[in-house]
């Protein structure tokens, strides 16, 4: 969340340094702060909830304006967040990991999803499908997903951005896409766009210099329930 009242979504990451954000570029100077596990929007009023402050953003240095490519950014904390009920990180995805089309996947956010109730459920749409020149003619890069439903009415939108699109996989939520654009909000052939995030692994681990970390702590915290969880709690 920005000063200036604008929110995005943004998502912990499960690696051995806790403090670390994943979410989408948002070109505003303006002091960030994050709230984690409210699950209910009216709580932000309440000035008792726990804030945690950005140390610092890096966004990538190839993102381009016009046509949202490379749209991924990091933020650090100043301080770890702890977890609880509501807080857990989620497991970033493998090299080359995929999944079907058809999938279905969750996003998680506070943006207008549609007209009555906001639905988590989104089934992953092939690129090939989702570049044709039914929905996005060729707009799409190899750096972007598609999910979502083909005769829209359900969709991201304003206030998602940057959230998490998270898929299972063996009893474990890996963090796939990250809400990037789209054509209008629910409008049918025009899906949801999301930032792949199997593209920008190696900028991931280079920003956070995961690979200094030993096996043994890896292997702490996968053991110790640390990195992934049953529910798509974000």
């Amino acid at each position: 969340m920005l000063e200036t009242g604008l929110v995005l979504g943004l998502t912990l990451i499960g690696i051995w340094d806790l403090r670390w954000l994943l979410f989408c570029r948002f070109p505003v100077n303006s002091r960030w702060f994050v709230y984690a596990g409210v699950v209910n929007r009216q709580l932000l009023m309440f000035s008792s909830l726990p804030t945690f402050y950005a140390e610092t953003v890096i966004y990538h240095k190839d993102y381009d304006d016009a046509s949202h490519d490379y749209d991924i950014a990091l933020m650090k904390l100043k301080f770890p967040i702890q977890f609880s009920d509501t807080i857990r990180p989620v497991c970033l995805p493998r090299y080359n990991q995929e999944f079907p089309a058809g999938k279905k996947c969750w996003i998680s956010g506070w943006g207008h999803s549609s007209s009555d109730a906001s639905l988590q459920v989104f089934p992953l749409i092939s690129t090939r499908w989702c570049n044709s020149s039914c929905m996005y003619n060729g707009s799409l890069t190899p750096r972007m997903m598609c999910a979502g439903y083909k005769d829209g009415k359900v969709d991201a939108c304003q206030g998602d951005s940057g959230g998490p699109l998270v898929c299972e996989d063996v009893y474990a939520w890996h963090l796939m896409g990250v809400v990037s654009w789209g054509l209008g909000c629910a409008k049918a052939n025009y899906p949801g766009v999301y930032t792949k995030v199997t593209e920008f692994l190696d900028w991931i681990y280079n920003v956070i210099e995961v690979r200094g970390a030993t096996l043994s702590l890896l292997l702490h915290y996968i053991g110790s329930g640390l990195i992934g969880t049953s529910t798509p709690i974000i």
